[in-house]
């Protein structure tokens, strides 16, 4: 199993899925300590969880933006909700722009929706 976490070239990345309450964050922190202790690895260690409990595992206050916790060893809580309004935000932007001259229809609307109708 050791050969599945070892950088093949330059990198190599890992993800620890599956239904709630399995041990991923557990899991991947474990991972994540190890490559970075033992293996010498410079290991970043990323959650997508809304629940953002990899800092708490860590014992650390985590953002967006990496954060060294030990030698070789950064990690960071991405708030998607944050980064799913900013890439709408963008993209309504453009695509403002690109069809400005289409007023009939009502981008703020379509963007508005699909904002907080997922999928």
């Amino acid at each position: 199993m050791r050969e599945f976490f070892l950088p093949k070239k330059d990198y190599r990345v890992v993800f620890f899925i599956g239904k709630g309450g399995v041990g991923k964050t557990t899991s991947s922190a474990a991972a994540a300590v190890a490559l970075a202790d033992r293996g010498g690895y410079k290991t970043l260690i990323v959650s997508l969880d809304p629940a953002h409990n990899l800092g708490d595992v860590l014992m650390e206050k985590l953002s967006d933006k990496p954060k060294k916790i030990a030698e070789n060893l950064y990690a960071s809580e991405l708030d998607m909700e944050k980064l799913i309004k900013s890439y709408l935000k963008h993209l309504e932007e453009n695509l403002k722009h690109m069809y400005r001259y289409l007023t009939v229809i009502n981008l703020e609307k379509y963007f508005e929706f699909s904002a907080f109708h997922r999928g």
